[in-house]
């Protein structure tokens, strides 16, 4: 007796005898989401400290000068994604007069554009996109009438042209000193590249 072979073909079908078997459901699998960032911005200001462009009287016993310190690193400003904003405190800036008749001096402040990478259109954050704002000294010693530039953060102006950042009047006494700790807000732009910005952020005193 010949048992006929049972011919089976293959398509996008079962074959017959398949049909018969109960069909398993299969499980599912449930695969965890990974959070990315795609477009994340971080920013880096850096404070620099440019030559006093006062010309200064000749130095005696009781005559010396004036001067600006700021924060010597990098100051980190966290990440966003593009069209969002950062905010943060740049540091504490002081001026110090040594001047024994003293006078007035105006702090300014400007900055450079943030790059990334080549610093092509899409990979730079102009200035105009980075606002200041002084706040009020936190150190004041001397006789000094102090006026800070912008108080209060409504007061807050972009960096693309030099901006007043502190000044002050009527220095009568030896060794006077005024410091604050400015604020940046950095908008950035909506099409903005992925990457670590940087850019420096420079006080000059006269």
């Amino acid at each position: 007796m010949k048992i006929p072979a049972r011919v089976i073909q293959f398509g996008y079908g079962m074959p017959e005898f398949l049909d018969q078997l109960p069909v398993m459901p299969m499980p599912t699998v449930h695969r965890p989401r990974r959070a990315v960032s795609l477009a994340a911005v971080t920013l880096t200001a850096l404070a620099a400290v440019p030559a006093t462009a006062r010309a200064e009287p000749p130095v005696g016993p009781l005559q010396t000068g004036l001067s600006i310190t700021v924060p010597t690193g990098p100051v980190s400003f966290g990440a966003t994604a593009p069209g969002g904003t950062l905010t943060g405190h740049l540091g504490t800036v002081e001026v110090d007069d040594d001047r024994l008749l003293g006078g007035s001096w105006t702090t300014s402040v400007t900055a450079t554009s943030f790059k990334t990478g080549a610093g092509d259109p899409t990979r730079t954050i102009d200035a105009g996109h980075v606002s200041y704002w002084s706040g009020t000294a936190t150190l004041n010693v001397g006789t000094l009438a102090v006026h800070p530039g912008q108080p209060r953060a409504q007061d807050a102006v972009t960096l693309d042209v030099s901006r007043v950042a502190f000044r002050a009047d009527l220095d009568l006494l030896f060794l006077s000193r005024v410091a604050w700790n400015p604020s940046l807000i950095i908008n950035t732009p909506p099409a903005a590249v992925a990457g670590a910005y940087q850019g420096t952020v420079i006080h000059s005193v006269v």
